[in-house]
């Protein structure tokens, strides 16, 4: 994705691990991340929300959208037939505490029914 990123874009463009993000404290006014949070062990969810906040701006905005359920898992990859991928799901209440313990202040959240149950939130940093 990134070299498809590179031939369609200009600018600077770095990969890196949502567990310790290649950016400067308070350098960004925002982060959108939807399902990125599926692949993440339950464990380490703290830490990435952690370092969502330590790039994020005081008052900065977090959109992230993930999958509600308990527990992780592989699946099938539909498009792939002999593909699996892990997932992760997050319990409503502990992800709230988790955003909470990492900075940050729910706005908003919604529900999005589809292939999976996702939660889509907007938080603020605080």
């Amino acid at each position: 994705m990134l070299r498809v990123a590179q031939e369609r874009l200009d600018g600077h463009l770095v990969q890196g691990d949502l567990r310790a993000l290649p950016l400067a404290a308070n350098c960004l006014d925002g982060i959108w991340t939807i399902a990125s949070m599926l692949h993440v062990p339950e464990r380490q969810t703290l830490t990435v929300l952690r370092e969502f906040r330590r790039v994020t701006k005081t008052s900065g905005s977090l959109g992230l959208v993930t999958a509600l359920g308990d527990g992780s898992a592989h699946e099938a990859v539909t498009y792939a037939s002999d593909e699996s991928r892990w997932f992760v799901y997050r319990n409503r209440a502990s992800l709230m505490s988790l955003l909470k313990d990492a900075g940050f202040v729910v706005r908003t959240e919604a529900l999005i029914e589809g292939s999976r149950l996702w939660l889509s939130v907007l938080a603020t940093s605080v």
